[in-house]
């Protein structure tokens, strides 16, 4: 088993506060090196200033046709009806037929077909979806119960079979006692509504 390391809540070691100020210190420098460069070869502190410059240029493009793609593929994935997706594993045989014969270009629509060749293929090895239980976690650090009652009302107003789910409530320590309360109090009543719902303290 990996260690694992923990953020310490006294007192930091020297090579942990370290590496805390390294990002701070990496940008603090060449802010710096941006006027030491000036005053030792002007030609190099330009340089360095354009290599910024275009640095963040690409970096900026980079991240705008990444927010693009990604925008799109949340578009395609909202207008798939994932739920018909899960039901077709319960009969992979009269579902396969069924979109061979009509055959579309929705998100993932070819991997969804492979999938249930794979099942058909080798039935032993998939379970079915009515066997699996599912976990939802859900994280907390110092949100009312404003905040959280909604994601679980959410859940009880779902189409999914609420016996098949396991609620996660993980909660910071570093929350405080009203945390702690807020977990508690959010236990008490939403864990019959699902098959379990457990606590754990971060």
């Amino acid at each position: 088993m990996s260690k694992v390391t923990e953020i310490p809540l006294g007192k930091r070691t020297k090579k942990y506060r370290f590496f805390e100020m390294l990002p701070a210190i990496l940008s603090y420098s060449m802010i710096i090196l941006l006027f030491l460069l000036s005053f030792i070869s002007p030609l190099v502190g330009s340089v360095y200033v354009l290599f910024i410059v275009v640095m963040m240029l690409v970096k900026a493009v980079g991240i705008a046709i990444r927010t693009i793609q990604g925008n799109r593929v949340v578009k395609n994935a909202m207008k798939v009806n994932w739920r018909k997706r899960l039901d077709d594993f319960s009969n992979p045989e009269e579902a396969l037929k069924k979109i061979k014969k009509n055959i579309n270009n929705t998100y993932n629509a070819k991997e969804h077909i492979v999938n249930l060749e794979n099942i058909i293929a080798n039935p032993s090895e998939y379970p079915k979806p009515s066997d699996i239980y599912h976990i939802v976690i859900v994280t907390m650090y110092d949100e009312g119960l404003e905040t959280m009652a909604p994601t679980f009302d959410s859940l009880l107003e779902s189409d999914f079979d609420l016996s098949r789910m396991i609620i996660f409530l993980a909660y910071e320590e570093r929350g405080g006692k009203q945390t702690k309360q807020n977990a508690e109090t959010l236990y008490k009543k939403y864990h019959n509504s699902f098959f379990d719902m457990i606590l754990s303290k971060h």
